[in-house]
Order: structure tokens, then sequence, then C-alpha cells
């Protein structure tokens, strides 16, 4: 699963648990069939023990995978939920591949959810730098510009999404530190509006976004 806090919500034993993050790309271009578009590392947490690592590595490796089991797994966990946060939701509401986000129109956006979550995992104890951050995300947006996000296709195929995982966990853990991150906020709104498929919802999604936008519209006009 994409995003974070995953884990936690899983109703068993957390130390029977263990996470990773992968970078790579696949659509499922038919039932029972997924066509790999791009292949990145798999990196796990280093806490799982020996003797699955050792299987996990043999297997990947026997496949032509690369996998690490990072002591800073954290670390990279955070800057694939930043990578999400940026590319998954914009190109499921603008319906373009990955590389949409190269486009300039996007450049304030873009920078502007970073920064909230950038500075939502500071206050987790996670310290990154915003230009450091971006420039991953436009690298791996330029590499994948020919790929179909997950949320995308999920949007596409009327499933629901990660937004909760994703833009939501940002949201959730800025709530709980009394920051804002209103960017993040508008595009978990036209997710979920979008998601609900339903005009009502979409209205009150729409009321939302306008209101929003007026909080950002004076917060910029008081600096």
């Amino acid at each position: 699963m994409n995003g974070m806090g995953n884990r936690e919500s899983l109703d068993i034993e957390l130390p029977m648990v263990y996470e990773g993050v992968t970078s790579i790309g696949v659509i499922l271009s038919q039932d029972g069939h997924i066509e790999l578009k791009g292949k990145g590392k798999t990196i796990f947490e280093c806490g799982i023990g020996l003797d699955v690592q050792d299987i996990l590595s043999s297997r990947f490796t026997e496949k032509g995978f690369d996998i690490e089991f990072a002591k800073d797994f954290k670390n990279n966990q955070w800057i694939k939920l930043f990578s999400n946060a940026v590319i998954n939701p914009i190109t499921a509401i603008t319906r373009g591949k990955n590389g949409i986000i190269l486009s300039k129109l996007f450049d304030n956006i873009v920078e502007s959810v970073i920064e909230e979550c950038v500075y939502t995992a500071e206050k987790e104890g996670f310290h990154f730098n915003k230009t450091e951050v971006m420039q991953v995300i436009y690298l791996l947006a330029s590499r994948t510009s020919s790929n179909t996000s997950s949320m995308l296709q999920d949007i596409m195929n009327g499933r629901p999404t990660e937004i909760e995982s994703i833009n939501g966990y940002i949201i959730k853990q800025a709530k709980k530190h009394d920051i804002q991150v209103p960017v993040n906020e508008i595009l978990y709104a036209l997710l979920k509006g979008m998601e609900m498929n339903d005009l009502k919802n979409l209205r009150l999604s729409q009321q939302y976004l306008l209101d929003k936008a007026n909080k950002i519209q004076d917060k910029q006009l008081n600096r």
C-alpha cells in the first residue's frame, strides 16, 4: 500500500508487521495481467529477521530486482510519501501521466505541497531539505513521465484511491501539531469528491475548495 499509517491501522500485533517501500511501476493491463513499466529499488526496514532477509534477498536478486534493508527506513518512507502526495493526486485530477508534473502550470502547487509535507515531517522529528526533495520528485516524474500513476488507474477504474494514507496522512499529522496544510487539503477534497462521484457531495467539495482558496488568498495578502 502507498502512503503511511497503514501499519498502525491493522488490527493485529504490530511486531508481526514489517514495512517496505518500492519504486516499481506497473499497470494492470487486463484482469490477471500486470505490465512492468519500470524497476527501482525496494527498501525494507532492517528489523526483519535475518532468515526472512535471506529469503527476500535471494528471491528479489533472482528476478533482477534491487533490494535493501535500511536503518534509516523512515526517511525513505517519508520521501516516498512526498512523491506520492505530489504525483498521485495531480495526475488523478488532470487525467495526465506522471510527466504532467513537470509543466510550469503546476510549479506553485508542487512547491506548496512539498513545503507543507516537509514542515509536517519536521514536526514528527524528520528533517528534509525542501529543494532537495523537489529535485528528487522532478527527477522521478521525468524518469516515469509516460507512466500512469496508481491513483489515476484507481479513478479510471472506479476504485477507492489511497488518498487517505497519502495526503490524508499529512493532514492528520498536521492537525496533531496544529499546523495548516491547505494545498494538501484541497487535493484531498478533490479526490474524495471524485471518489464519491455524486453531485451533492461534489458540490460540498467545491464549496470546501472555495473556502480553502479564500483562506489561502487571505494568508497571502497578510504576508
